[in-house]
């Protein structure tokens, strides 16, 4: 992206082929050295927002509404971003065969599908620790999947229409 960008390269391609010694290129690099420290508090500060844009208040709310309903500290039941591609759907009922519109660009398809179908990407996944269900199928867990059934009721309820989830488990230590 046009964010990457490194100084002293450029200032070495900016510099004649005839004026490329060791000694111009050192002295170079030392002045170059204000723009570069600039660069990097640039792209600092362009990571830190990236973070920001990345929480939602619906993932603070989740969050804190799985806390509360278990009695534990916030962090412990925590939402990340999936890394799974996620499409634009349009849910038709009457369709038989999953269909999409044409797009040059794969990444820019429309896809059309049935209701009951399953979206093949998450939009965020939720890690529960192991201490308050050991499985994700009721007859393997220990406490028979109550709390599991209660943590994807209270998911159901609060997160945003239209979004797909993922439960993973996750061994705590304090």
């Amino acid at each position: 992206m046009w964010y990457n960008f490194d100084v002293n390269r450029f200032g070495r391609w900016l510099l004649p082929p005839v004026l490329r010694s060791d000694v111009l290129l050192a002295i170079l690099k030392v002045m170059l050295l204000p723009i570069r420290q600039v660069y990097d508090a640039f792209y600092r500060f362009r990571q830190s927002v990236n973070r920001k844009l990345k929480v939602q208040s619906t993932v603070l709310h989740l969050e804190k509404v799985l806390a509360e309903q278990f009695f534990l500290e916030p962090g412990i039941i925590y939402i990340s971003t999936s890394d799974e591609p996620t499409g634009t759907y349009v849910h038709y009922s009457q369709s038989k065969m999953p269909l999409y519109v044409h797009s040059r660009n794969e990444a820019q398809r429309l896809y059309l599908r049935e209701k009951k179908g399953n979206p093949p990407g998450v939009a965020f996944v939720v890690h529960v620790p192991t201490f308050l269900c050991t499985a994700l199928d009721a007859a393997d867990d220990l406490y028979k999947g109550i709390h599991l059934a209660e943590i994807y009721n209270l998911i159901n309820y609060f997160k945003p229409a239209g979004r797909s989830y993922r439960i993973e488990l996750y061994d705590y230590y304090e």
